[in-house]
């Protein structure tokens, strides 16, 4: 096996993908608890209603051309961008498309999140993201659909992974806060 192989995570299931959402998202499960898909990211949207329900959505990831291409130049020491920038968005297309450079509908006014210094950690062979969306950032209603993980917070930077998620609502007044899990 080609140390390039180790690190390939499920990009491309159209059997998976053409179900849906929930359905879908079940199915990635059942792959990974059984061990046939043994390298995937996992992303998740929390939010924080102002009533003080909470409320979450969640889905698994493509990694994108772009992302490889970034990892390896890491990983050879070309650049040392880290992975320190999260956005979501309201697209629902299934992940299916590597070719992307970012996500299909960001959420408006597009800016990235940037993961703080403690937003990023790993324990063992997870490695774990975090960023908080404040009360006040993005149009609301917004209904999140997809989150994408970037190695740089400038809107040209490239995307890492995206992942289409249960869709989830944040109304004027919610917070929240974008996990994003990679299994190495």
């Amino acid at each position: 096996m080609l140390a390039h192989d180790a690190l390939k995570l499920p990009t491309k299931l159209p059997f998976i993908d053409a179900l849906p959402m929930k359905k879908r998202n079940l199915a990635y499960k059942i792959l990974i608890k059984l061990g046939i898909i043994k390298r995937y990211g996992h992303a998740v949207i929390t939010v924080y209603h102002k009533d003080g329900s909470i409320s979450k959505g969640e889905g698994y990831n493509t990694v994108m051309d772009a992302g490889k291409g970034e990892l390896a130049d890491l990983m050879i020491g070309v650049v040392t961008n880290t992975l320190n920038a999260m956005n979501m968005g309201t697209s629902d297309a299934s992940p299916n498309d590597s070719t992307l450079n970012d996500l299909v509908s960001p959420a408006t006014p597009v800016e990235r999140l940037a993961i703080p210094a403690g937003g990023r950690f790993r324990t063992n062979l997870l490695i774990t993201c975090s960023v908080l969306i404040p009360s006040t950032k993005y149009t609301r209603p917004l209904t999140a659909k997809e989150i994408a993980i970037y190695f740089d917070p400038t809107q040209t930077g490239k995307i890492f992974a995206r992942a289409t998620i249960t869709a989830v609502t944040l109304n004027a007044g919610d917070s929240g806060r974008l996990d994003y899990e990679i299994s190495t």
